[in-house]
């Protein structure tokens, strides 16, 4: 990989030395278990908030009760740029709605969306979601082996997502590429270029399907939907869209392939689930925990002294979930996976006003794809170990079983 070590920063004089550190969350690929140590060991060994002066310059808050304290301040920690660098795999130069849009502007967007996450529309799509589960599944059994994440970590969101938004179900194979180089890359060139192909894809998709009659999905919805009386406009419908693909796919993929490289080397973890099928609703939220793979980031509106640390205007900060939903201070027994575990607050899906729309849908995708593969394959092995890389979104590139 070569976006580690992205564009080493000048630490600006209000940064004191002693909390510059040399840590970097675009990891390189390497073993699942040593990329989350990674996370772990540097919030056991640094200050609760610290400065890193890779990615030009940030800083990283280690503590959960910071992090949230943080997320759920957006006078003061806005959400604009929603990436660090800014905007590194994506072509406008403009706040990405709603992601990157700060209360109260951002609620309006947010509300026309949440209708599409209630328990009974959810409930509506289960049966969709088993049934090309179980076809993914029966399309490698008979072979021993699989490629889990190009298998069927990734084609299972990517169809359901296909399908909810109206999109051609032949782009399928074109996304699962746009969506590994705008996440999995290997220079920030390739995100970029992956960044403008998928936005200039939709913009074309949108604008024909703009002149055609309504139907039954989601970009319907959003090409006819009101904000105040008002059609949203043309490129907040595009924001829409674009946000859509980048949240919508790549987050389940990740869950699910990380899900399924622990389970494949726990096996006495995988009995008890296959014992008692009720389990898998709480062990997805354990394997969220475990394996929370978002860093989201945070700009300063204003200058201000966090907990002790002097931050300026235009500063940012790094709010790693990992280190949220491993922060011993916060969870009891962290380095103990118990998949009855309840309650489970982690913090892999975020909190306050930018808390994760569509979690309800990956709950969802990931309970049911774990219900199905523990069924039809009920023994799985590691080939060779899962390997994952870091990022704004940490993901597996490649998971080997044999059973």
């Amino acid at each position: 990989m070569t976006t580690t070590n992205i564009a080493e920063h000048t630490v600006p004089d209000h940064v004191p030395e002693e909390l510059v550190r040399d840590f970097n969350h675009y990891q390189p690929l390497q073993p699942v278990e040593q990329l989350f140590k990674y996370f772990s060991d540097t919030q056991k060994n640094n200050p609760d908030v610290f400065y890193s002066h890779n990615n030009g310059g940030y800083w990283v808050v280690t503590r959960t009760v910071l992090v949230r304290e943080i997320l759920t301040n957006p006078e003061d920690f806005s959400s604009y740029p929603a990436s660090i660098p800014a905007h590194g795999g994506r072509p406008p130069e403009r706040k990405l709605a709603p992601i990157e849009l700060d209360p109260p502007i951002h609620k309006p967007f947010r509300s026309i969306l949440a209708p599409l996450f209630k328990p009974a529309v959810m409930t509506a799509m289960e049966p969709r979601i088993r049934e090309k589960a179980i076809e993914l599944i029966e399309g490698f059994i008979k072979n021993g082996s699989c490629e889990l994440v190009e298998e069927f970590a990734a084609p299972l969101p990517t169809t359901i997502f296909l399908e909810i938004m109206g999109y051609p179900l032949e782009m399928r194979e074109q996304f699962l590429v746009w969506n590994h180089s705008l996440f999995r890359g290997e220079s920030w060139e390739e995100k970029k270029e992956a960044g403008v192909k998928i936005h200039t894809w939709v913009l074309g998709y949108v604008t024909k399907r703009k002149a055609e009659p309504p139907r039954d999905d989601l970009l319907s919805l959003l090409i006819n939907a009101e904000i105040e009386g008002k059609k949203i406009d043309d490129d907040m419908l595009m924001d829409a869209c674009y946000l859509l693909f980048i949240a919508g796919l790549d987050t389940v993929i990740q869950a699910m392939s990380f899900a399924i490289n622990y389970l494949a080397q726990h096996p006495e973890q995988r009995q008890k689930l296959k014992d008692d099928p009720s389990l898998i609703k709480s062990a997805v939220e354990e394997m969220l925990r475990v394996h929370s793979f978002v860093n989201p980031n945070r700009r300063l509106t204003r200058d201000l002294e966090f907990h002790g640390v002097k931050m300026k205007e235009g500063d940012m900060v790094l709010c790693s979930t990992a280190m949220v939903s491993l922060d011993p201070q916060y969870v009891e027994d962290f380095d103990v996976v118990r998949l009855d575990r309840k309650p489970n607050m982690h913090g892999a899906l975020g909190a306050g006003p930018h808390t994760c729309i569509g979690a309800p849908l990956a709950r969802r995708e990931i309970r049911i794809a774990l219900e199905e593969f523990l069924r039809l394959i009920p023994d799985f092995e590691l080939t060779a170990p899962g390997l994952a890389s870091g990022g704004g979104v940490m993901g597996m590139h490649e998971l080997n079983l044999k059973w």
